[in-house]
């Protein structure tokens, strides 16, 4: 999470996440086998009521309904894993929008629940895990002050990571 502690520097980094000068890198563990790279580009409604949102529409070239927004982000896989029966996904994710629970909502749509993911799953069969399997784990932007480009980067939480050794 990113703050400014005044308006300007608040603007800026606005303005940085519009322009794309803002980057978010997310992994995640995915029910299913990801075989390659590939961006998703939806339509998402998202309910205020219940605090959910919803796929609407597959591409970028009419909303479906008012209100929808535009979602589009790019997923990679980098490795892979099992939890009892289930072939696992570790993707990384790279927003180019930010919408509400837009990486757990994509990727249950596309067939690939986050593992741990009650809320998104569809209704899939799932593996027990305690929590949502997504983790942020890089964040790079211009200091709205100075410029100097400022990067942070935080390894995978333990009980993801240890999705990796797994028989």
């Amino acid at each position: 999470m990113v703050l400014g502690k005044r308006s300007k520097s608040a603007d800026r980094l606005t303005q940085a996440l519009q322009s794309g000068d803002l980057t978010r890198v997310y992994l995640a563990w995915l029910v299913g086998r990801l075989t390659g790279p590939t961006q998703w580009q939806h339509w998402i409604l998202k309910d205020e009521k219940t605090n959910t949102s919803r796929v609407v529409g597959r591409n970028e070239r009419s909303a479906p309904k008012p209100g929808a927004k535009s979602a589009a982000l790019k997923v990679t896989p980098v490795d892979y894993g099992r939890l009892g029966l289930a072939e696992l996904t570790l993707a990384e994710f790279q927003l180019e929008t930010g919408r509400s629970h837009q990486i757990r909502v994509q990727s249950s749509y596309e067939g690939f629940p986050l593992l741990g993911d009650a809320k998104y799953s569809a209704g899939k069969s799932m593996p027990d895990f305690s929590r949502p399997a997504l983790h942020s784990s890089k964040l790079s932007f211009p200091h709205p002050i100075t410029k100097e480009r400022l990067s942070f980067e935080e390894p995978l939480p333990q009980d993801m990571e240890h999705l990796r050794k797994a028989p």
